[in-house]
């Protein structure tokens, strides 16, 4: 007996199979074994020839396709009861990866305080993502839908102000600089030439093709913003949960 289940995506998949025997010519216990194509063996095995045997396995996808197999393994031949509707199955349950982000790397960036609103330039990438595109300039597009965690960071300072501190926010927009995601942006007071560090998460659900941006605004004065020497100034990393 063999069944092949191809799982096209990558992602987490639980497989659990069954089957209901009725004598086997093997000297040893019933046995099958839940094969994949990245070399993993799952046995599961039961000292009585006749009844019911159950497992189950857990296989992680990074690179589709991967198949998996489900074989006899007692080394003999097994024999079904006819009078069963349903001698074996499997049943596979699957959670796609989806993770990505962008990040700043810039030195200096100028925000005018006459805009409401400026795309912030976000030109790294991750060096791992999953299920996420980057063709779209500064944006992270969602290709898979589901609930992700969203984490937003900044670290920098500002000059060019005509009093001693100036609001400074920063926002996650979906589809277009119109309206930030409701508990992902973050408005603070920052103080001329003092490094400022902040951050805000939160849990978003997104749709497949959602073009994720990160928008920055600042008033009444326009401001140049300083970043590190090395290292993101500005990071917007996203990662489904579910």
């Amino acid at each position: 007996m063999t069944g092949v289940i191809t799982l096209n995506e990558a992602g987490h998949y639980v497989i659990e199979w069954w089957a209901v025997t009725q004598s086997s010519t093997a000297n040893t216990a019933t046995a099958f074994s839940l094969s994949s194509s990245l070399g993993e063996i799952i046995q599961g095995m039961s000292p009585v020839k006749a009844g019911q045997l159950s497992g189950f396995g857990i296989v992680d996808v990074t690179a589709a396709p991967v198949t998996v197999t489900l074989t006899n393994a007692t080394g003999g031949t097994i024999y079904f009861p006819s009078n069963a509707a349903v001698q074996a199955g499997m049943m596979v349950s699957g959670f796609t990866t989806a993770f990505g982000g962008r990040m700043s790397q810039i030195s200096i960036f100028n925000v005018p305080g006459s805009v409401d609103l400026i795309e912030m330039p976000l030109a790294v990438t991750a060096t791992e993502s999953v299920n996420v595109d980057y063709s779209v300039p500064n944006a992270i597009t969602i290709e898979q839908a589901g609930i992700y965690r969203v984490d937003i960071s900044f670290v920098g300072a500002i000059s060019g102000i005509g009093m001693p501190s100036q609001n400074f926010a920063i926002g996650l927009y979906r589809n277009g600089l119109v309206t930030p995601e409701s508990g992902l942006i973050q408005t603070v007071a920052m103080v001329e030439n003092q490094y400022t560090t902040f951050a805000v998460s939160n849990y978003v659900r997104f749709e497949q093709g959602d073009v994720l941006r990160l928008g920055v605004s600042t008033a009444p004065d326009d401001v140049t913003v300083f970043f590190p020497v090395t290292g993101p100034g500005v990071t917007l990393m996203v990662q489904r949960v579910m």
